[in-house]
């Protein structure tokens, strides 16, 4: 499957848990992963919208689909910035 896909003008990618065994990757493990994903080189063709968070006076996570308790940790450290 082609990714990402652009929903309502966002990028969107899709990703699959993989089962090996009874135990979970740690954070060192996963912070590795993004790491590598981050360094890979941007596919020809895409544009993505630029993002200045320091520029803006919300962090966006009123419209996240996440808990409520974690968009009020994001705010506090928005806030905190």
């Amino acid at each position: 499957m082609e990714q990402p896909f652009l929903i309502d003008g966002h990028p969107v990618t899709f990703w699959h848990l993989i089962v090996e065994g009874d135990q979970k990757a740690t954070y060192g493990e996963l912070g590795g992963v993004l790491r590598d994903l981050r360094s890979l080189t941007v596919p020809e063709g895409l544009v993505l919208p630029s993002f200045a968070p320091s520029k803006s006076n919300s962090c966006g996570s009123t419209r996240a689909v996440i808990p409520d308790d974690d968009k009020v940790l994001l705010r506090k450290r928005w806030r905190k910035r």
